[in-house]
């Protein structure tokens, strides 16, 4: 048995079936690993950020680790809560705006000509005549056959889609709680990994982290800025040139460009549609593209080669066929994977071909070859 055990090929066959075993639980419990992927993510990119923040002073005092990530986490939440309750809100006033002002007769031709009337005396109606025209259709409804399934329907439909709300603001809550407690302890968790690692390997298992974890922070750490860089760019820009939301499109273009030329779907587009249906023209449609156009050749000029280089080695090519391979696999936990399997498979890559330069089947020089018999 321990013959067979040594054999080379068992274990490469039992190291497949090990991993076929292991990605067959993950594309199974993918739903439930959402929260704590994005925590490990998040954690891993901006550990660097709490560990600097560690070595400031505030006088003299120096911050701690949990003090650092407190700030970070509270810088975090502020930015996300203005635009949750800032800026969200102040985008559906403004929707609710134009469809009662001056919206409506470009709307109403897309509705079914029995609802035009009745969504007219809605929006333009006092509080006491919309609740008569409610229970009126309720009154409606409810004389109509079938009318007790289809209101079941909707109830069922209305329960379930309660439920998911409760369960995203969970996971949200889930993936604030699970990265703070990781960017705590990322250190220890780190030691712990290290003294498991098998002692006639470890040094060369280090020295192959090191360089996937040089090439992870590079490009995370690159994107990020190259994301804030855009953001502020498409944003300022779709302000100028009078573009509707242009603080929700100018932020969702910045945030796109974390998938390379992905901007152009989430942000330009947008701007496009939203320019075309506010001043149906067309100097300000191109106007908003002529803002991504800029701001897409600032970072392929000056952003991308000053704070990421040569240092990653990814192509665009590599990143978003990654991204499209893995996604289609495990879904949106194959996305929040893609990037970081695509450098582990050009780091092993890499080893694996030096390994090969080295090798007697390269250089074509067996051993003993040059000895005399």
């Amino acid at each position: 048995m321990r013959k067979v055990l040594r054999n080379p090929w068992v274990r490469f066959a039992g190291l497949l079936v090990v991993i076929y075993v292991a990605l067959r639980v993950l594309y199974v419990i993918r739903g439930v690993l959402i929260p704590f992927s994005l925590a490990l993510v998040a954690a891993y990119v901006f550990d660097p950020v709490v560990d600097w923040l560690e070595q400031r002073r505030v006088g003299k005092w120096r911050l701690n680790r949990a003090i650092s990530v407190g700030l970070l986490v509270g810088l975090f939440a502020a930015v996300l809560g203005a635009f949750v309750f800032i800026g969200v809100p102040h985008a559906v006033m403004t929707a609710k705006e134009r469809i009662e002002k001056q919206e409506f007769e470009d709307i109403a031709q897309f509705l079914p000509d029995e609802w035009e009337g009745g969504l007219e005396k809605w929006l333009k109606g006092a509080p006491a005549e919309r609740r008569l025209i409610v229970w009126r259709l309720l009154t409606d409804l409810f004389a109509r056959e079938g009318a007790a399934r289809a209101v079941g329907k909707s109830l069922r439909v209305i329960l379930f889609s309660g439920f998911s709300a409760m369960m995203w603001v969970f996971q949200f809550f889930l993936f604030f709680v699970v990265t703070i407690y990781l960017l705590l302890d990322i250190d220890r968790i780190r030691d712990r990994v290290g003294d498991g690692l098998p002692l006639g390997y470890k040094d060369e298992i280090i020295r192959i982290s090191k360089r996937l974890d040089v090439n992870l922070k590079a490009f995370f750490r690159g994107q990020l800025v190259v994301a804030a860089v855009l953001a502020c760019i498409f944003t300022t820009g779709l302000w100028l040139v009078g573009c509707p939301f242009w603080y929700i499109v100018g932020i969702a273009g910045g945030l796109g460009a974390f998938v390379p030329y992905f901007a152009l779907a989430s942000g330009m587009v947008p701007a496009v549609i939203l320019s075309v249906a506010e001043y149906q023209d067309l100097l300000h449609p191109l106007a908003a593209a002529g803002v991504f156009a800029f701001g897409l050749a600032v970072d392929n000029v000056l952003v991308t080669p000053k704070v990421i280089g040569k240092s990653v080695g990814m192509s665009p090519v590599t990143i978003i066929l990654s991204i499209l391979v893995f996604g289609t696999l495990f879904g949106f936990l194959g996305v929040i994977f893609a990037v970081p399997i695509a450098a582990v498979a050009k780091v092993m890559g890499g080893e694996l071909f030096s390994r090969y330069k080295a090798s007697e089947l390269y250089t074509g020089q067996m051993k003993g070859a040059g000895e005399e018999p």
